[in-house]
């Protein structure tokens, strides 16, 4: 306000001048007027150190966000020497930033990354653009670190300045591969090293893929002469029929193990084997994982226990595994040695076999000893076994029986073997290949069986069933604004609220991504009605979608924080009944289903062109 009196007096002095002829200025007056300019270039002053301050903050910010983000980032000139790095970049090199500047990245990769970086950085510097890759950065003193590399190659008069790149350290997700890889290659050994044959064959033309050294040596094959040959191949004529029966049970799991089954050398002669069945799926189709376990021993064996005792014991004592002969009330008679690893050191003749045998277990386990002995034919079990310590062990149990002069059962011969380990490794694998490791639902691979059996289980019953296709609507801005995590535990979320929207039946697997799929069955036997019906499921859990998403936040010092996020879903569906479409058609239908869904505004349901 005072600066504005000082100029107003200023001009009113101006103005008295003009009106007196012009005359000069009076001391006192000039003085006014300087004295007015001092204040206003003290406040452009002021103004201006307030500015310089406010870019200095700035600046400092924009430093620590460079200099402490969790990633590296440097510039290299068009000759490929570092301009520029931060230390989060000083720190993945292992070396100080002082050190790295004006020297040549090439130099620090690894020796056969070095051509490849060459010809990408070339790349870069020739046409610019932005390019990704992966290459091995060779430390000084911690060995090797993997990185991602996001280049960015610009062009500007500094010609310094040519090209920009990320590091990221992707270390852990590539020691992971390399100890996958290691994994299997190790499973590969034991495969080849096991002592029971072990035999790949392919379910649908039983063509033999892949043997171990053991099998090959059981049936007198070269690995050549056997990738001719298939499952008929290698028994007795006579006994195709018998073998392929038993080879359809053990691809369905009707059965575990078959028994007693004829082999038929390469040199003609017959041996017998019980071989143990495991389905899996190799590249996509179906095969089955054979154990054979010759029994021609055991069988020479059994028949010598009615000569002679004392050979039994010598030959049980060197077999792999637990033998036990029982009397017909199930008391021990004979143990082999290897018992002590399960009981430990302790007399066990005439001692009740069925104590050790796990409560839950137990009946079934005597039922089956009887039945051994009523009916002369031993029964393979697999039950759990308790030791002294309070462990349980999971045995699998094979039975035969020794007879008396008269034909009536005398010994019960248990053969078992500790399938512990094994049992928990098929498990695992079995879970990993069906199941959808974040929202723990059946993948892709177990949707295409459960789907094949829905559309079989609907000829049979001439009932229509229904596969939505749902897809999440803009969820690719939850993990670009919130984060991977975040995303994941909407997507489990997500899962569990379709999944309490349909029946016990139905079922509810993750396609990939934000999309799920979800089978109805045995609907109505008419279209109309079973339409309706997916669309109430449907509109339910279009809902329960729609419901929003509460999720917790961990922030970088630990904190925890909720955030709430809507989402809502785009479903199409797709009716089938009997086998009018193939199953990837009817996927296919539900597909084109939910595009429609998507360019309707989203949020809704649409079923496919065939049903409307």
């Amino acid at each position: 306000m005072k600066d504005k009196a000082g100029r107003a007096s200023a001009a009113g002095d101006a103005a008295h001048r003009q009106d007196t002829g012009g005359t000069d200025l009076s001391m006192p007056a000039l003085l006014h007027e300087l004295e007015c300019q001092k204040r206003e270039l003290e406040d452009k002053n002021a103004a201006l150190r307030q500015a310089l301050a406010e870019i200095e903050a700035a600046h400092n910010r924009y430093l620590d966000l460079y200099e402490l983000s969790p990633v590296g980032y440097l510039t290299l000139t068009r000759d490929g020497l570092i301009a520029e790095i931060n230390l989060t970049g000083a720190e993945l090199f292992g070396i100080a930033r002082d050190d790295l500047l004006d020297h040549r990245f090439a130099a620090y990769l690894a020796t056969d990354d070095t051509e490849r970086w060459q010809q990408l950085f070339a790349s870069l510097i020739l046409r610019g653009g932005q390019q990704t890759a992966e290459f091995k950065l060779q430390r000084p003193a911690a060995g090797v670190v993997y990185l991602q590399l996001d280049c960015l190659g610009v062009r500007r008069e500094d010609e310094r300045l040519a090209v920009h790149v990320t590091l990221t350290d992707i270390s852990d997700k590539k020691n992971a591969e390399i100890a996958r890889e290691e994994s299997e290659a190790r499973y590969r050994a034991i495969f080849d090293k096991a002592r029971n044959g072990l035999v790949v064959a392919d379910v649908a033309s039983k063509r033999l893929l892949s043997a171990n050294e053991a099998f090959l040596k059981m049936v007198g094959y070269s690995r050549d002469e056997l990738s001719e040959l298939a499952v008929p191949d290698i028994h007795p004529a006579a006994e195709v029929p018998q073998v392929s029966q038993a080879f359809a049970q053990l691809v369905s799991g009707e059965i575990e193990a078959a028994e007693n089954i004829p082999v038929r050398r390469h040199d003609g002669r017959i041996i017998y084997v019980d071989i143990n069945g495991s389905p899996f799926v190799l590249n996509g189709r179906p095969c089955i994982l054979g154990e054979f376990h010759d029994i021609s021993g055991r069988k020479q064996v059994e028949d010598a226990l009615r000569e002679q005792k004392e050979f039994f014991r010598l030959i049980a004592e060197s077999i792999e595994g637990f033998i036990a002969v029982l009397d017909t009330e199930g008391r021990r008679i004979y143990n082999s040695p290897s018992y002590a690893l399960l009981l430990g050191e302790r007399n066990l003749s005439g001692t009740m076999s069925f104590l050790d045998v796990h409560p839950a277990d137990r009946e079934r386990v005597v039922q089956a000893f009887q039945d051994s002995v009523v009916s002369g034919v031993g029964q393979h079990l697999e039950y759990r076994f308790l030791r002294p310590d309070g462990s349980i062990r999971q045995m699998e149990s094979h039975g035969g029986v020794i007879r008396d002069e008269q034909g009536a059962v005398k010994y019960v011969v248990v053969v078992t073997h500790d399938v512990t380990e094994r049992k928990a490794a098929e498990e695992k694998i079995h879970h990993l290949a069906f199941y959808d490791a974040l929202t723990q639902l059946p993948n892709r691979l177990m949707l295409n069986d459960r789907l094949q059996q829905a559309m079989a289980a609907s000829r049979r019953s001439g009932r229509y069933g229904a596969l939505m296709f749902l897809d999440l609507d803009d969820f690719k801005p939850v993990n670009d604004i919130h984060g991977h995590c975040v995303g994941d535990c909407l997507l489990v979320q997500a899962a569990e609220r379709i999944s309490r929207c349909v029946r016990e039946i139905d079922t509810v697997a993750r396609f990939g991504g934000d999309e799920f799929v979800v089978m109805l069955g045995e609907l109505n036997v008419d279209l109309g009605p079973s339409m309706l019906e997916a669309g109430m499921v449907a509109d339910k859990i279009r809902l329960a979608i729609g419901e929003p998403f509460v999720l917790d936040v961990r922030a970088k010092d630990g904190s925890l924080s909720s955030v709430e996020l809507h989402c809502t879903v785009s479903i199409g569906v797709a009716m089938f009944l009997n086998h009018e479409f193939t199953e990837e058609e009817v996927l296919k239908l539900a597909d084109i289903a939910m595009y429609r869904a998507k360019d309707a505004g989203r949020d809704c349901i649409r079923f496919s062109p065939a049903e409307t």
